[in-house]
């Protein structure tokens, strides 16, 4: 079964498969926790699948045996991450094999996990196949951002983007989690299947940590240096943390309703900081930090506790700090 929240767009797509009016290369697009791999699999069995009904795959015939055991020879799945890249030995081999008769005689599919993955040149080797595909060949190019992929690649897909269910609590209740914090459905913005997966961590709300370490900052309990160290234990989660609420502060300053913060439990802390900094420099702490983050990203070797340690110092002598 597929995911309540995408069935409107899976029927859609096995009609248009039922009318041959599928297009061969889709690029599904949307943050994690939508359920994008699960619509790429639930959709290539139903593309490689002898007996297709209006609800996708029949389940029982011999290709769908081979699918659902994993070894489907019709079937390839790429699951690159973004730390090892697509090579274009991996692209040229795939397009041996879909100018190949499918050995099911059916149809070939092909999933991109990662197509954020892909470089210039493997990019440029899929770029004739997704131009003159063979007969019953699909490509299902799965992504966070569209705009982290090549134009000439996703000009030749039909683009396809997953959206947070309006309200993903029911879903959630259903799978034994009906006390969900409205942080936490916030931080993962709307993705149940990534507050389900949060939701069975015991330290669900673990980002509240920051706010309560800078809170103790701005009371002077604690020192830029011991935050700056804080921060630094767990580097790369604390300062997405961290940028969130400095967000949420300024959307205190826009009237957003409490429940629509990541850090509704410390919206007193969130309000005295809003009227403690104006969103001018709300603004430009929030870009300031970024730029930090990505210098931390640019150059292995600075030393991250004095600079994160100098931002709060700063941060301090903004006016009103």
């Amino acid at each position: 079964m597929i995911y309540p929240w995408l069935d409107g767009l899976s029927q859609q797509l096995f009609i248009q498969a039922d009318k041959g009016k599928l297009h061969h290369a889709l690029l599904v697009s949307g943050i994690a926790g939508l359920g994008k791999h699960d619509l790429a699999k639930h959709l290539a069995q139903r593309l490689l699948c002898t007996q297709p009904h209006h609800n996708g795959s029949c389940g029982v015939c011999h290709s769908c045996q081979l699918f659902l055991v994993g070894n489907h020879p019709d079937f390839h799945q790429i699951n690159e991450t973004e730390k090892r890249l697509i090579s274009i030995d991996t692209v040229r081999q795939l397009n041996k094999v879909v100018a190949e008769r499918a050995q099911q005689g059916i149809a070939k599919v092909v999933v991109f996990d990662n197509a954020e993955s892909f470089n210039e040149s493997s990019a440029n080797a899929l770029l004739k196949t997704l131009e003159e595909p063979t007969d019953n060949s699909y490509f299902i190019l799965l992504c966070e951002s569209v705009g982290r992929l090549m134009p000439t690649i996703t000009s030749r897909c039909q683009k396809i983007m997953l959206h947070a269910p309006v309200d993903c609590l029911p879903w959630l209740a259903q799978q034994g989690y009906s006390d969900v914090p409205s942080g936490l459905i916030q931080l993962y913005q709307g993705a149940p299947l990534a507050i389900l997966e949060a939701m069975k961590q015991e330290n669900a709300t673990e980002y509240e940590q920051i706010a309560v370490e800078f809170e103790r900052f701005i009371q002077g309990q604690c020192t830029s240096f011991q935050l700056a160290d804080f921060i630094n234990q767990d580097l790369d989660r604390r300062m997405d943390w961290f940028y969130y609420l400095l967000h949420d502060m300024q959307k205190v300053q826009l009237g957003v309703a409490g429940n629509k913060l990541i850090f509704s439990k410390f919206e007193a802390l969130l309000v005295r900081c809003s009227e403690r900094w104006s969103a001018v420099t709300g603004y430009h702490l929030a870009q300031a930090w970024l730029n930090l983050k990505q210098q931390f990203v640019s150059h292995s070797g600075l030393k991250k506790d004095l600079l994160l340690s100098q931002y709060f110092i700063d941060l301090k002598n903004k006016p009103g700090g």
